[in-house]
This record gives structure tokens, sequence and C-alpha cells, in this order.
């Protein structure tokens, strides 16, 4: 899931900054056609994986709507990231997960 939300940033963030400057700007809407369907790919993988992550750990519905919304905010793709991080950390340590810290 943190792979997939990583390469779905990027995307978002490359279709913001330089795709869409570059169609409107330029009038070269090739970047936007290209960049456009790899993150609509994308956008449809992470939420897949969001949801299969929602099952398998057991994610409140507050946790499952914050994850899907950290995709239409730029850069907050990067904090859902540290969030699933240390989740995982602390699923491989043993300990139980602070229902606090998931939400």
């Amino acid at each position: 899931m943190r792979l997939t939300s990583y390469i779905e940033g990027i995307s978002y963030l490359f279709l913001l900054f330089i795709a869409m400057p570059f169609k409107y700007f330029l009038d070269q809407p090739q970047l936007v056609a290209v960049g456009g369907m790899f993150h609509g790919v994308m956008f449809v993988l992470y939420i897949l994986t969001s949801l299969h992550a929602f099952v398998q750990r057991r994610w409140n519905l507050k946790r499952a709507l914050l994850i899907i919304a950290c995709i239409f905010i730029p850069f907050l793709f990067i904090k859902q990231d540290r969030m699933i991080q240390n989740e995982e950390l602390e699923l491989k340590k043993g300990q139980p997960i602070d229902p606090k810290k998931r939400a």
C-alpha cells in the first residue's frame, strides 16, 4: 500500500506541477494525456489497496476515509505513509495498536 501511495502521489504532483503548466502555458497537452492515464490507473489501484487494507487491518471507517482523503491533497501522501509505516512497525513488534493513533 505504501508503494502504491507514493507512486499515485508522485503522479498527482507530476500532473499538477508539470503536465498542467505544459498544457495551459505552452499549449502542449501530450503530457496530460499520458500522465493523466497513468494517474487514473494508479488512483484506482490505490483505492483498491486501501479497501484491501481496510478489511485486512480492520480499520474503522474514520481511518479508511482519512487514508483515502490523503490522495486528494498534494503532498499529504507523505504524512499518510508515515502513519502506515508506524502502524506496520507496531504490528511487527507485536504491540497492540493504540486506537487513538489509528484515527
